[in-house]
């Protein structure tokens, strides 16, 4: 079982336009090793914006009663939350 957090974090305005941004743009300016990402990179890093964007207050939306997340790993390799 894989277990994350509680954790929470700072919001930022720009994060829409973030997400506007060229795959390229991203890939060289938010990664620290653009050459060895794999090719859903940028993708995973405008999930990642959203998810601060749509939860600004993760300690109370994302983990209610102060709890963490789990997951478990799939014989298919899938990640399932299991609380």
């Amino acid at each position: 079982v894989l277990s994350i957090g509680p954790f929470n974090y700072s919001t930022m305005d720009e994060i829409d336009l973030l997400c506007r941004l060229p795959d390229q743009f991203i890939r060289e300016h938010l990664s620290t090793s653009p050459e060895q990402e794999p090719a859903h990179f940028e993708d995973a890093v405008r999930a990642a914006l959203v998810q601060i964007r749509d939860h600004p207050k993760p300690l109370q939306t994302v983990f209610k009663e102060g709890k963490p997340r789990q997951y478990k790993l799939e014989a298919n390799g899938a990640w399932t939350r299991c609380n």
